[in-house]
């Protein structure tokens, strides 16, 4: 007589099966209760699935390592087919080759010549190709010396993204010492200004703007907009209108040439004041004197033994003595003496005759007041 099974027998078989189906796809998350239900054959199954998953991991971490320290060579994958490229001919190898592709290239070199070929063919047949135009940027950050265009910071097309790059510049602007004021020749002042621009869209004709002394001034400004190319590779200039959206003073560093330290602008490694008090007046506690001969900074130690720094002219050279100064009162450093003017009839031949000796310059060269380097 047939014993009839429960459902609970049913139940319990169904849910051997699908173990049994997972412990052969390889799944791993099995609970501990799921395993009861195995017998012994199937859970040996599913520890060997385990075991050999966890030997694959460790040897793929340990590839992993070697090939990071060198010892192995990451292998590339086999190529499948061989091609020959439409452009210059030579035989490329490739894993396969995207659909709709009928034209093959070896480089992107060989696709730019064989585009500009079939350009210049369309245009001899009369065809008009038009490039795509850019999306215009309706906003800049420009600098400008003495009302002139200087150099640019950015290009964008929104404004919350001008305005935090434009505060990111004056924060950062505020960290300079000593700021380039004056002119080689000392016959005008330099005056630099960072702009946030936004392109005059509406053709608007005039427009008022408060600068810093409260007064309303004309705020709309000509400026390049974009640098494109054009059909044979040379620049292109546009010039277009543009509203001041705000505007505020903004400094460079000045910079200086160090005697000995191949310091001239040619070479791009002009020192600033940081570098001078770090590396020549506060690098020891000895005591030293600074002073001023012409367009040059003397700072002198008791063995006679002295640095020379040399600006541009004298104003250059007197508003780094004077930063130094205060910065040396702020500190209280009381072994550096400040002795001003040593261009005078008395201390003046005696300077000529240090400066000499040291670099081996004519008389004329160190009388000099203004220095190109």
């Amino acid at each position: 007589m047939a014993v009839k099974k429960g459902n609970f027998e049913i139940v319990m078989e169904k849910r051997k099966k699908e173990l049994i189906g997972r412990i052969e796809k390889g799944e791993e998350v099995i609970s501990k209760r799921e395993l009861t239900i195995l017998n012994e054959e199937d859970k040996e199954k599913y520890e060997k699935i385990i075991e050999r998953r966890q030997g694959l991991a460790r040897y793929y971490k340990n590839k992993e390592k070697l090939i990071k320290e060198g010892v192995i060579k990451r292998k590339r994958g086999k190529y499948l087919k061989t091609y020959v490229c439409d452009e210059c001919g030579k035989e490329f190898k490739l894993k396969y080759l995207k659909k709709g592709n009928e034209v093959k290239f070896c480089s992107n070199e060989c696709k730019r010549k064989y585009l500009v070929k079939l350009m210049n063919e369309a245009r001899r047949n009369g065809f008009h190709i038009e490039k795509k135009k850019k999306s215009e940027c309706k906003y800049r950050i420009i600098v400008t010396l003495n009302g002139k265009e200087r150099k640019k910071l950015g290009r964008y097309f929104d404004k919350k993204s001008a305005i935090n790059d434009y505060d990111k510049f004056i924060e950062d602007n505020k960290n300079i010492i000593v700021s380039k004021k004056y002119s080689q020749r000392n016959d005008w002042e330099r005056k630099y200004e960072i702009l946030l621009l936004k392109l005059n869209e509406e053709d608007l004709e005039h427009s008022k703007f408060p600068n810093e002394y409260g007064k309303l001034i004309e705020n709309i400004v000509e400026a390049t907009h974009d640098l494109d190319k054009t059909e044979w590779g040379n620049k292109k200039r546009e010039i277009k209108k543009w509203i001041i959206l705000n505007k505020q003073i903004y400094n460079y560093e000045e910079d200086y040439h160090v005697y000995g330290y191949n310091s001239f602008k040619r070479d791009g490694n002009r020192k600033n004041i940081t570098f001078i008090l770090d590396n020549l007046i506060l690098n020891n506690n000895e005591s030293k004197q600074i002073s001023i001969y012409k367009n040059k900074l003397l700072i002198k130690d008791d063995d006679h033994i002295f640095d020379m720094i040399i600006g541009t002219n004298k104003n250059v050279i007197i508003d780094l003595y004077n930063r130094i100064e205060e910065i040396c009162t702020k500190k209280k450093i009381n072994y550096i003496t400040f002795l001003g003017f040593s261009d005078g009839p008395l201390s003046s031949d005696f300077t000529e005759k240090l400066i000499q000796e040291k670099t081996g310059w004519d008389i004329s060269k160190i009388k000099k007041c203004m220095s190109s380097n």
